[in-house]
């Protein structure tokens, strides 16, 4: 699944990737959505320093995980036996290097088997699903490892049998969501009813902040890469839980950023649910979101990334975000982070959405948006997915007269030749490219003159050549040459091959002076 882009011719528990899902990033708009995961409360975010010391600690890991295996295998039926060694391999699955160790030494099938075991007892459930939270985070063999030994419905077993513990619904919502930031997991806990469960601990404890903030990263890891799950979390409610969770707990930024990375997974290709969204107002919940939270990078990164796919294809949607002053939010998170391509990319994003219907363009001027977007391309040249995102706003943008002079003025017909130039190897990039020099060229001597004289004819050529299979490259690029060439001699004299694939001209020989990129998904 894919953000949305609209161009005018676009976890592992906690966190969200045009239209493209988004995923937390551990626990937590052209081509992705998305993901993440979310270690759990403690110290888990550590990497392991590859030094003789750490080498020695891992041994003593190793060999700490064998001894309280033997321990939990023999007194399989003692509880505290149990519990105390589920929070020994929770606390030793501190980082990759770690988990892979208590993995190996058997750590995951011991805690699955006290699961297994102790189904009545709340201590142990909560014990092991905390233990199992650690060991799924950020290493996909242990998620396999943790799935493949039952994990999944044992946990599903205990949400259902202690649905009056907060604290176990937020543990096993960790488990879940980490283990769903991988899509080879998704559809096993869906088809599980791990979608109920998370909405039912959502449900019965809906001023627990936890609950509510490790369910929205699960929801939106599910969501992230299966459409069966996208139904499935509609169809129970589960866009109006996510916007519930938002309104009760403001203050919550990781629970803002859970939440809007689940509406940035849930409105990629979703018609229905962006509707659904934009009519629980869920798009004002985003933008407060972004408002109360402008310290945190991510929550501006998952608002941006929701908005895009909200955004996407949806006059109505577009409109609601300029008047929830949407626009502003987006352009003071570019202009605070501007060193963080992940919200940038976003931004234009948003931008480039929002510009595909008319009467945003000139307020999209007027906010300083062309600024915001060169900024971003001229401050991350090499970020290929960046710099499509943000050619795709500038060629929208310049669908207006007014716009096209700014963006011109703004050294905006030199920012994009530069991306083409930078990127000529990506097929996404180029279509972008060609399409806004197309628009900036449109019924305008001067931007033609300067795509001539900076190399735009050679490389608009070279994207053709480079791309034949393409047909967006391909119709953007033909649409370039059309304009310049009916003023150009030169055009003709550099690209006489181009003639056998131009359609045919209309009667005076001049292509239309403006052509707006359609929405894909």
């Amino acid at each position: 699944m894919t953000d949305e882009e609209d161009l005018l011719p676009i976890a592992t528990l906690a966190r969200p990737l045009q239209e493209k899902r988004g995923k937390n990033s551990e626990l937590v708009a052209i081509d992705k959505r998305p993901c993440g995961e979310s270690p759990r409360r403690g110290s888990l975010t550590m990497p392991c320093e590859d030094s003789g010391d750490s080498f020695l600690s891992i041994l003593m890991v190793g060999e700490k995980t064998r001894a309280t295996v033997v321990s939990m295998q023999e007194r399989r039926n003692d509880a505290s036996i149990q519990i105390e060694g589920c929070a020994t391999l929770r606390s030793l699955a501190i980082c990759d290097l770690t988990r892979e160790e208590v993995a190996v030494g058997g750590g995951i099938e011991a805690v699955v088997a006290a699961l297994r075991e102790h189904q009545g007892d709340l201590t142990v459930q909560q014990a092991a699903c905390s233990a199992l939270w650690n060991l799924a985070t950020a290493n996909s063999k242990n998620h396999a490892r943790v799935a493949e030994a039952g994990a999944i419905d044992l946990v599903l077993r205990g949400m259902r049998a202690h649905s009056e513990s907060a604290a176990l619904q937020e543990e096993a919502c960790g488990v879940l969501g980490n283990l769903a930031a991988k899509g080879a997991h998704q559809h096993q806990v869906g088809a599980a009813g791990g979608i109920d469960g998370i909405i039912a601990a959502m449900t019965a404890h809906p001023m627990s902040s936890g609950v509510q903030q490790q369910a929205c990263g699960a929801l939106g890891n599910l969501a992230s890469e299966d459409a069966g799950n996208q139904k499935q979390v509609t169809s129970l409610g589960g866009i109006s839980v996510i916007l519930e969770a938002m309104k009760s707990h403001p203050d919550c930024a990781q629970l803002q950023e859970n939440a809007c990375a689940a509406l940035w997974s849930l409105s990629a290709n979703n018609d229905d649910n962006k509707k659904k969204i934009m009519e629980e107002d869920g798009i004002v919940q985003v933008i407060e979101a972004m408002k109360a939270h402008f310290e945190s990078p991510r929550v501006q990164e998952k608002g941006c990334g929701a908005l895009r796919n909200i955004a996407a294809a949806n006059q109505e949607n577009s409109a609601r975000i300029v008047a929830a002053d949407g626009i502003t939010a987006v352009l003071e998170a570019m202009d605070e982070y501007l060193d963080v391509a992940s919200v940038q990319k976003e931004g234009c994003g948003v931008l480039q959405n929002i510009a595909a219907y008319e009467d945003n363009q000139l307020p999209l001027t007027v906010a300083g948006a062309n600024r915001s977007i060169l900024a971003a391309m001229s401050t991350h040249p090499d970020d290929a997915g960046l710099q499509g995102e943000a050619c795709g706003a500038l060629g929208n943008m310049a669908a207006n007269d007014t716009n096209q002079d700014d963006v011109t003025g703004a050294g905006g017909v030199q920012a994009i030749l530069a991306t083409m130039q930078r990127h000529r190897e990506i097929a996404g990039v180029q279509e972008k490219c060609c399409g806004a020099l197309g628009n900036l060229s449109a019924g305008n001597v001067e931007n033609q003159l300067i795509a001539a004289r900076t190399g735009g004819i050679d490389l608009v050529l070279d994207a053709m050549k480079l791309h034949r299979k393409n047909a967006r490259v391909q119709q953007n690029a033909r649409n370039v040459l059309q304009i310049l060439a009916a003023n150009f001699v030169m055009v003709v004299k550099k690209a006489q091959w181009v003639c056998d694939v131009l359609p045919n001209h209309s009667s005076d020989g001049t292509p239309d002076a403006k052509r707006q990129r359609l929405s894909t998904d």
